[in-house]
């Protein structure tokens, strides 16, 4: 397209006329072709380029058939002349073509608009150029529309800064119709280069941010500014939102970290709580007739307890209330508790633990009780040693966390090889999944860390009763 004409206009143009089946060719006054559809080529016998490349003062055709003369009438005159002509078409085909000349102005632009319709058929001629009309007619009310239905408040600004159009919703926008803005100063948009948005009043008294756009123009004739104001106060609060959520983001993950953190210490806390309480129980078991030694224990056990409280305070740190460990006194002993078990065929447990002192601990205490024990520091170990393993096993006493395949993966694959296994699992990591340790709680098949090595004898007699 030729630069001389408007961005604005070019684009109303292609939008309106572009695809339309009539010819369409827009001269400046001068001659130069400034714009020219694609169905004028099929009309008169030239290519879209060929046309663009015309200056209508130069064409030989247009003298011989008087339609330079008609030209410099329309524009002398500023009324729209018809001229029909018989030509050969680009296919080849004879026909009549109505010629219309019409004056167009865009801005400060005089142009000449020519349309192009074959009327061979009169009764085609007829109907063909009330549509070229209507057309034009169309063209012109929507070149209007564009800009009175526009979203943005669209605005012109003389030399003394007073405005000299503006449309609706400019008057929506600066809280008073756009014909009382008319002949009024306004100062709102700096005539230089604008970097940031501004704040408004709308008609109906709401504050709101709209970005403004200035560049220079012409208004009958004279130097003016274009303004327009876009209405930016939803992308505005969307921003603070987004803002807002970032930074709830951030503090969520910080929270995650120091939760993490703190399952973490709970978790190696309560291990090796129960490592020091498994070793006090088994002490005070083997020294039962050393009252000086024996009176110690009560004192020893309720700083354990102390600390265990402290791991759970630990634990709870911003996260979900882990499954409550069943309440049981150190010196409390269920019957049972405390007896070596000597069965003739001693019940075999596989016992599957990553934390090696705490394993060692529990095997020692089963141990004791008479258990035959087989130890895995992980559940593929646990799947080895049971293919190795002739015997029968029992009961699987594994820990729910551990690394790559956890308890509960472990049970359902050690079941399908040994169906009549057991299970009991124990846990004391704050990332459990804990809807499924409340659910194991519930079948009586879950240890809560940390936990009597008493209290496990009677849950381990439990299971395997069970089982």
């Amino acid at each position: 397209m030729h630069d001389s004409l408007p961005f604005e206009a070019t684009a109303l143009l292609e939008g309106v006329l572009g695809a339309s089946p009539y010819g369409f060719v827009v001269y400046a006054v001068e001659g130069p072709c400034l714009w020219a559809n694609t169905a004028v080529a099929g009309l008169i016998g030239a290519s879209q380029a060929q046309v663009l490349q015309q200056d209508f003062r130069q064409i030989a055709s247009w003298k011989s058939s008087g339609l330079h003369q008609g030209a410099e009438q329309v524009i002398e005159t500023g009324q729209p002349a018809r001229f029909q002509l018989s030509v050969v078409t680009t296919f080849g085909k004879q026909a009549q073509l109505e010629f219309e000349m019409r004056p167009l102005r865009i801005d400060d632009h005089e142009l000449l608009m020519l349309s192009v319709c074959e009327i061979t058929d009169l009764m085609a001629s007829k109907l063909e150029s009330e549509a070229n009309r209507a057309a034009l007619e169309r063209s012109q009310a929507e070149f209007r529309a564009i800009v009175e239905r526009h979203p943005d408040a669209i605005l012109v600004l003389d030399e003394q800064q007073r405005v000299c159009f503006a449309n609706p919703q400019a008057g929506v926008m600066l809280g008073s119709s756009g014909h009382r803005l008319l002949g009024k100063p306004y100062a709102l948009v700096p005539c230089g280069p604008v970097t940031s948005d501004v704040e408004i009043t709308r008609s109906d008294g709401t504050i709101g941010r709209a970005e403004p756009r200035s560049a220079p123009t012409q208004w009958k004739g004279r130097p003016a500014r274009l303004i327009t104001l876009h209405d930016i106060t939803n992308l505005r609060r969307t921003e603070e939102d987004l803002r807002q959520s970032e930074q709830e983001l951030a503090e969520r993950r910080q929270r995650a970290a120091v939760d993490q953190l703190a399952g973490s210490v709970a978790h190696s806390l309560n291990n090796q709580l129960m490592v020091l309480r498994g070793h006090l129980e088994m002490l005070e078991e083997n020294l039962q007739d050393h009252p000086q030694v024996e009176q110690r224990f009560p004192v020893l056990f309720e700083a354990l307890d102390q600390l265990q409280q402290l791991g759970r305070g630990v634990m709870d740190l911003g996260r979900p209330q882990p499954v409550a460990p069943e309440p049981v006194s150190v010196d409390e002993q269920p019957s049972g508790f405390g007896r070596v078990l000597a069965p003739l065929a001693p019940p075999t447990i596989l016992l599957a633990e990553d934390e090696d002192e705490l394993r060692a601990m529990v095997a020692e205490a089963l141990a004791v009780r008479g258990f035959r024990v087989l130890e895995a520091s992980h559940g593929e170990q646990a799947l080895e040693l049971s293919r190795e393993f002739d015997g029968a096993i029992d009961l699987l006493l594994t820990d729910v966390v551990m690394p790559g395949i956890d308890g509960v993966e472990l049970y359902e694959l050690l079941v399908q090889e040994r169906p009549d296994v057991g299970v009991l699992y124990m846990s004391g990591y704050a990332e459990s999944d804990y809807a499924q340790l409340h659910a194991l709680a519930a079948q009586g098949r879950y240890l809560q860390k940390p936990f009597s090595i008493h209290y496990l004898a009677s849950k381990v007699e439990q299971a395997l009763a069970d089982a």
